[in-house]
């Protein structure tokens, strides 16, 4: 029982970084600088954290993909 436990929690792990790389497009960087590279992850961890905030005000429980498409439809609004 261990075993499935520790492998659903690495499971939601990875399914959180499949989100990040394929509906933020934040896939592999070709970046050669340092500096470019601590930019891109922070780029990808302020997404992060915009996607869980906002799953945080939703009113019922929200995919992670939902979020983001909610969150690109408001921001096509403005």
């Amino acid at each position: 029982m261990r075993i499935h436990k520790a492998y659903k929690e690495r499971w939601e792990i990875e399914m959180c970084f499949k989100y990040y790389k394929q509906y933020l497009m934040l896939g592999k960087s070709k970046f050669r600088k340092a500096a470019s590279v601590r930019s891109h992850l922070s780029c990808v961890a302020m997404a992060g954290l915009i996607v869980a905030l906002f799953r945080r005000q939703c009113s019922r429980k929200t995919s992670f993909r939902r979020a983001v498409r909610l969150i690109a439809r408001e921001l096509h609004d403005i």
